[in-house]
Parts: C-alpha cells; sequence; structure tokens
C-alpha cells in the first residue's frame, strides 16, 4: 500500500508540473510570493486563480494524508511531531451586526462576511506575521501584524469581545447569525489550548481599559520618536542616503530619523 501511495502522490506531483507549464509554458518560475503565487523571470507574477465555492471542502484521501505530520513550502519544512493538534470555538455575538479588529489585514474596517450565504471573501481571515510585498487589497490574507482581537459594536449591547489567546496561525471566519440578529465568529488555531478572555466593556473607554489590562500598557515613547521618521526600502549607498538628507537640509524639512531599511 505505501508504494502504492507514495508512485500515487509522485504522479500527482507531476501533474500539476505539467499543468503549470502548460498554463504558462514561455515562463521560468524564479521565485514565490508569500501567498504562494509564482514570480517570473520577466518581472510578472501568477494571476491568483479563480476559487471555487467548495475549494474548502478536501477529499477523504487529504483528511486523511495532507498537512497532518508535516507541511512543506519550497526549501521549508514544518515538522508536526505530535501529528494535527488544532483547537477552535464558535463565539457568537448577539444583536450585533458590526464586528471589528483582527489586524492587520488589507481589508474594511468592520470585518466582511468569509462564511455563510452573504460571504464576501472565500477565504477566513488569516492570522499570521508576514512581510508581503505588494500585497493585494481587499482580501483576508495575512500581514505585517496578528492581533487576535475580536471587536463587537452594537447600539442595544455596546462595545465588547474576545481576545483569542494563541500565539499559532489562527483563521477566523465571520458570518450572520440570523437567529439571533447578530454575527458569529469560528475560531481555529493550529495548535496550543484554548485561552479566552471575554471583555465586557460596554463602552469602547472601557473596553480599552479592560483589555490594555490584559496584555499591559504601552511605555511612553522617547520625544525623538514623535517626529518625522524618513524611511525607504534599498538605499543603494551611503552616497544616497547623505544626497536624501541634504535635500531635507535643503529644504528646510525636519526629521529626526533616518532608516536604513536594508
Amino acid at each position: 500500500d505505501g508504494k502504492a501511495s507514495d508512485s500515487a502522490e509522485d504522479e500527482n506531483s507531476e501533474e500539476e508540473k505539467t499543468e503549470e507549464k502548460a498554463a504558462n509554458p514561455d515562463k521560468e518560475i524564479v521565485g514565490y510570493w508569500e501567498d504562494g503565487l509564482a514570480i517570473y523571470a520577466d518581472g510578472t507574477r501568477e494571476e491568483r486563480k479563480v476559487i471555487e465555492d467548495d475549494h474548502r471542502k478536501l477529499s477523504e484521501t487529504e483528511l486523511d494524508r495532507e498537512g497532518l505530520w508535516e507541511e512543506n513550502f519550497q526549501s521549508h519544512k514544518d515538522s508536526k511531531p505530535y501529528g494535527p493538534m488544532s483547537v477552535g470555538a464558535d463565539i457568537g455575538f448577539p444583536k450585533s451586526r458590526a464586528l471589528f479588529g483582527l489586524p492587520e489585514h488589507a481589508s474594511s474596517s468592520m470585518l466582511k462576511n468569509t462564511a455563510g450565504p452573504r460571504a464576501e471573501y472565500s477565504d477566513p481571515f488569516r492570522l499570521y506575521n508576514l512581510d508581503v510585498f505588494e500585497y493585494d487589497l481587499d482580501v483576508p490574507m495575512a500581514l505585517y501584524g496578528a492581533v487576535p482581537l475580536l471587536i463587537s459594536q452594537s447600539v442595544n449591547t455596546g462595545t465588547s469581545g474576545v481576545f483569542w489567546f494563541n500565539p499559532t496561525e489562527t483563521f477566523v471566519d465571520i458570518q450572520d447569525d440570523d437567529r439571533h440578529a447578530g454575527k458569529l465568529s469560528h475560531w481555529s488555531s493550529e495548535s496550543g489550548i484554548i485561552d479566552l478572555f471575554f471583555i465586557p466593556g460596554p463602552s469602547p473607554a472601557e473596553f480599552y481599559d479592560q483589555y490594555a489590562k490584559l496584555t499591559g500598557l504601552l511605555a511612553l515613547p522617547p520625544m525623538f520618536s514623535l517626529g518625522y521618521h524618513q524611511c525607504r526600502w534599498n538605499y543603494k549607498d551611503e552616497q544616497d542616503v547623505y544626497q536624501v538628507h541634504s535635500k531635507f537640509e535643503e529644504l528646510d524639512y525636519p526629521y529626526d530619523v533616518l532608516w536604513l531599511d536594508i
């Protein structure tokens, strides 16, 4: 059985490579973006495929095998010595139609539905720190920060929310809960435990005071950090940096910090 399974996997892998070459026969892949899309030698990138409505459904074979004991991305391997250990929970917000939070995503401040008949996204919000160059807009893909804080704002219930205290990769679905005239959230983390904090509010000021007591207050920043910071990715050399500084002097434009980003 093992040989048959390995042979089937090799065939599937070869089929995927053949399909990729057939779709872009004249393009050489030189790398991949953080979202898994290919980067081609001519500077273009792979187009995101249209996702079918049932794309989240796994076959019995995928449920039994794919990613349960290890995951691979290019040269990176993430082993799971104890196998699949995901945890999850459903958290509802009755009589509330407005949910906020779950930073950081390039989407609207009020979270859009990712599940249910009125879903505007086909994938859940992903919480996983990534340095994404030229990220897409209006999508639930992960970006630079991940804060598992979900906030409900309602005329009926005031301001309240939950803090999902789990640092592993997490996915959050948002959908309408018509039965309770509110919203429903589904949380799923790849490992760890369910460590959940309910933050009652009910006013915005009380809510954030309670949240600050939970996570700690921000330290008073130094004075220079409150000024203008000049930063640009990929300064070419020392002369380039001095030229930028000279231009600020010429224009009499004050700045406090000049960052060398890479």
